[in-house]
């Protein structure tokens, strides 16, 4: 072999070991930029669905602080007419007074007074119930006696039962007109029975005579 031979061979040989090496380091380079990307498009992945999450979340509260709000005027609306109604009460006390004689004034509105008292009663035990427990042939409840379903313990929370308004503010509101309707009747009765006549009456209006007809329409019944 020539000296130019051997010049040309070692030449070539250079060259194809410097183009080995640029190949290895250049394949190595694209590699690390692959698994450089793979973990950055990984992050924004993940931030796309945090960032999700964050919104739906914001959403979720959002509408829970409106129904809040909605629930709490609902609250406040629905107590403020049933303390007007209440007010009925006494409406109904000084009307009567003036259909008697002056010596029955006294017991007249003593029976007033007990009247609510024993209408509420009766309606707390048996009559808020009938009106709005679970309906038996659309006649009458059979359930949420004593307000038993108002309040319930959930993992160890107290928990109000209703459907927006509570048990509670349902009850007050329904009480009230419970109890004028059974102070319209009175004013008829006026010195006509006796106190304990009375006393049963409101009774069974509180228990029986409201409920089963505030059942038939607003309660799921009937009509």
């Amino acid at each position: 072999m020539t000296h130019k031979r051997r010049k040309l061979l070692y030449r070539l040989i250079s060259i194809a070991v410097a183009l080995t090496v640029l190949f290895a380091v250049g394949a190595s380079s694209i590699a690390q930029d692959d698994t450089a990307e793979e973990p950055a498009t990984e992050a924004v992945a993940e931030e796309t669905v945090t960032e999700d999450a964050a919104a739906a979340d914001a959403v979720v509260a959002e509408a829970s602080e409106v129904e809040n709000l909605q629930i709490a005027l609902d609250t406040t609306w629905v107590l403020l007419t049933a303390f007007l109604v209440f007010f009925m009460q006494a409406g109904f006390a000084i009307l009567e007074a003036g259909f008697i004689r002056h010596t029955g004034v006294v017991n007249a509105l003593l029976e007033n007074f007990m009247d609510a008292g024993l209408t509420g009663l009766a309606f707390w035990a048996v009559g808020y119930g009938i009106a709005f427990g679970a309906s038996s042939g659309g006649l009458f409840g059979t359930s949420n006696f004593f307000l038993s379903e108002a309040i319930t313990f959930v993992d160890g929370q107290v928990v109000y039962g209703g459907d927006g308004l509570s048990i509670f503010t349902l009850f007050f509101f329904q009480f009230a007109f419970a109890a004028t309707a059974s102070t319209i009747a009175t004013g008829g009765m006026a010195e006509r029975t006796d106190f304990i006549g009375d006393i049963i009456y409101s009774l069974i209006a509180g228990a029986i005579i409201y409920p089963v007809v505030v059942h038939w329409v607003w309660g799921g019944g009937w009509l």
